[in-house]
């Protein structure tokens, strides 16, 4: 029996209104433009913070942070290596930059930690893509540039920022899994300081599960950090060897550098004041995103972070914060804000629910209520730097022929700083203590300096110099002085 014939009647066509085609052609475009950045991907994030480098490098002066900095630059001028073994590192990487760069010292050195300041940017952007995604990097760029202490340290050098830098660095290498490059990098911060040490848990206890089960990842985990550990002590272990006295033993070494007597419940009460800035809203953001980074499989697959943070939190206050003006819980603070970027990256991806949309708000919100705060401190601290430095300089232009010295300024930090920016043979500095303990030797003494006050003095006290000093007022950089000036020699 022959089967009935189909006939298939072609489909009626729609006709699509000029709203439908227009709309086609704008998904289209945006489907091609969407595939013309991620092809251009790299070259957009480098531009960005090419433009970041650009925008703060505005802002860079040539100054120092204070004495400390003061003394790496003079020994990075003669490339002194054996004076502060204990930064060693500091003092290579710091003459690197000071053979490329074509600026004063102090400049190119506030130049090098911005560079290290952008890398350690950079690298948590990395971080946060491998992590999670651009927005978690985006988002981690964002808080980090809200903390007031990391932009300070970016546009004033000192030995915190390349330790952040090496360490953050580093921490990026090792996710990505090139531990031995990873482990070069930390040997090198050790170098810089051994403070470095304290943020070993963010590498020891970052573990990695996979699908192979507990004893395969705990394998893997220990081949990880065996050649990041050779690779450390390989750049390390050297140049302590070959400066093993002054390292342990010399001024300000590891043994006799200055610090405060352990208390445990003070550098608790120091590292909190710092990892939070004095806001509760930071402390939340922080303590969210360590939960949430423990409770998300994907962090636990390519590196559990939120874990190790705290690890290398209470190791660093409990080892390292025992100064009053180091911020050792930097490098923490770094991954503290790459774990609120992961945050941000989660919440952004519920759907339905108005927290998800709200998610995308917080990093421009923190940008704009709490960035200013530490730019404008910065820019205010840099300000009064270059008056500082300018008012010095002013002096020793008005002193010559003769030589200068300025009472007044007291203690290691005032009186390096002064003679960083006075650089003049003939000038000194001395304590109101020291000064005047030694009038009655300059009393005896020919008056070859002009001295200047920083405090203003009653003249009785100078009374005994009347025969070789008359006392006038001068001006540096619109601050008036009291200056003994030398009598001219009677005729």
């Amino acid at each position: 029996m022959a089967r009935p014939r189909v006939i298939q009647q072609p489909l009626p066509v729609i006709a699509r209104s000029d709203s439908d085609r227009n709309l086609a052609r704008m998904q289209a475009r945006l489907r091609s433009l969407l595939a013309q950045l991620r092809s251009k991907e790299r070259w957009l994030v480098a531009a960005a913070f090419l433009v970041l480098f650009a925008a703060h490098a505005t802002m860079l002066r040539a100054v120092v942070q204070n004495g400390d900095t003061a003394v790496y630059n003079d020994q990075i001028d003669v490339h002194d290596f054996d004076s502060c073994v204990v930064h060693i590192g500091y003092m290579l990487v710091g003459s690197v930059f000071h053979a490329l760069l074509p600026f004063q010292t102090d400049l190119g050195m506030n130049v090098m930690a911005l560079v290290f300041g952008i890398g350690t940017l950079f690298a948590v952007y990395v971080m946060g893509v491998r992590l999670g995604s651009r927005i978690a990097g985006v988002s981690g760029v964002a808080f980090l540039l809200c903390v007031g202490e990391f932009v300070r340290a970016m546009l004033l050098a000192e030995v915190d920022i390349l330790e952040v830098g090496l360490v953050t660095l580093s921490l990026m290498l090792y996710l990505r899994g090139r531990e031995r490059l990873a482990g070069v990098l930390f040997g090198l911060g050790m170098l810089v300081t051994p403070l470095s040490a304290t943020t070993l848990p963010l590498f020891v206890c970052t573990f990695a599960l996979d699908g192979r089960g507990p004893r395969a990842s705990l394998g893997a985990h220990a081949r990880r950090v065996f050649w990041f550990a050779l690779c450390s002590l390989a750049v390390y272990v050297p140049v302590v060897a070959w400066h093993f006295h002054a390292y342990v033993y010399g001024p300000r070494s590891l043994t006799t550098a200055l610090r405060l007597h352990f208390n445990l419940a003070r550098q608790a009460a120091r590292s909190w004041e710092f990892l939070t800035a004095g806001s509760w809203a930071v402390a939340v953001l922080y303590l969210a995103g360590i939960l949430s980074a423990l409770t998300d499989w994907r962090i636990w697959r390519l590196g559990q972070l939120g874990l190790a943070v705290v690890l290398s939190v209470v190791v660093t206050l409990v080892v390292g914060d025992r100064t009053f003006d180091v911020p050792v819980q930097l490098p923490n603070v770094v991954i503290l804000c790459l774990l609120a970027g992961l945050l941000v990256h989660r919440l952004a991806a519920i759907r339905g629910f108005a927290i998800g949309k709200l998610a995308w708000a917080l990093p421009p919100a923190a940008l704009v209520f709490m960035a200013p705060e530490g730019y404008t401190a910065s820019q205010r601290e840099i300000a009064s730097d270059v008056h500082l430095r300018d008012i010095y300089r002013s002096m020793v232009i008005q002193s010559q022929p003769l030589g200068l010295v300025l009472v007044g300024p007291s203690g290691y930090m005032r009186t390096h700083v002064f003679k960083r920016y006075a650089a003049n043979p003939g000038a000194r500095a001395l304590s109101a203590r020291e000064f005047y303990g030694s009038i009655r030797a300059q009393q005896q003494a020919p008056a070859t300096a002009k001295i200047w006050f920083w405090p203003t003095v009653p003249a009785a006290k100078l009374a005994p110099l009347k025969a070789s000093y008359q006392l006038i007022s001068l001006t540096a950089d619109g601050r008036s002085f009291q200056v003994l000036v030398p009598r001219p020699p009677a005729l």
